[in-house]
């Protein structure tokens, strides 16, 4: 089990609209079966003024849950926390258990994105490795494996001009998250003259941590983990993988308000 402290921030341009909001999403929290809150706090509502003379108010929410690492993860793309501080949380969790939160995570992920015709991996973002060919020796994907590393099997959706270049930029991409390469192939499943299909490949992610991000960024359609056998993840890493998981959402959410505030000039209530 997991837990945590969230700290949850939100604004409106309207004190009462805001405290409701807070209230209620509380309530909603209290009565799920699934997440236990020990400890509530609300802090006080601050008033400020943004770039175009506008009052605004903003507040936090604080909150102690207790959760499988699964809900807490679905907690932390719901709630959109600013900052999480785990208490308590070194876990052993099973390739299919793992495989069941990756499906959740790129279930939301590419819901909002396909909704809301919004770009998330830009190549280049880390710093990523560089990999001349294709294949990994056996004995430094045993080393890695030891030292918290993950072989994965993964298949994603590309287009390019054709199966060279879908190969080679799916490389780029994939390496680029601090990854290499083991195996890759590629599929044409589209009609037209473009390449349209699905690239698949092995991968050795050299943390968990990495592998989340890889998996947020890229929305595998299939994915599959061929080592360990069992995953341990500690009190930091669950910890920084929650706030990168609240961080894609809060990106996205952002992106979504800003094309909306855009288009009405103005804007409501929002978890920064």
């Amino acid at each position: 089990m997991i837990e945590a402290t969230f700290y949850i921030e939100s604004q409106s341009n309207s004190r009462e609209a805001l405290e409701i909001s807070l209230k209620k999403l509380l309530e909603e929290i209290k009565s799920s079966k699934t997440v236990k809150i020990n400890r509530e706090l609300f802090h006080e509502i601050v008033d400020d003024e943004d770039e175009m003379g506008r009052i605004f108010y903003s507040s936090i929410l604080e909150i102690d849950i207790k959760s499988s690492f699964r809900e807490y993860i679905n907690l932390c793309m719901r709630l959109v926390p600013s900052t999480i501080e785990v208490i308590s949380g070194d876990i052993k969790i099973n390739p299919k258990d793992l495989l069941e939160i990756f499906g959740d995570v790129s279930a939301t992920i590419n819901k909002m994105c396909k909704k809301y015709n919004l770009s998330l991996y830009r190549l280049g973002e880390t710093e990523g490795v560089s990999q001349d060919e294709i294949g990994i020796d056996q004995e430094e994907i045993e080393d890695a494996i030891d030292h918290g590393g993950v072989l994965f099997k993964f298949v994603v959706e590309a287009k390019a001009k054709d199966e060279k270049s879908a190969i080679e930029k799916t490389q780029d991409l994939v390496n680029d998250t601090g990854a290499l390469i083991n195996k890759i192939v590629a599929k044409k499943v589209g009609k037209g003259e473009a390449w349209e299909g699905v690239v698949g490949m092995e991968a050795l992610f050299y943390d968990i941590e990495t592998l989340f991000d890889a998996v947020i960024k890229f929305s595998p359609v299939a994915m599959s983990v061929i080592e360990p056998d069992i995953l341990h993840l500690n009190m930091a890493e669950v910890q920084n993988i929650g706030i990168d998981v609240a961080s894609i959402i809060q990106q996205l959410t952002f992106d979504v308000i800003t094309k909306s505030a855009t288009s009405k000039g103005g804007f409501g209530i929002t978890q920064a």
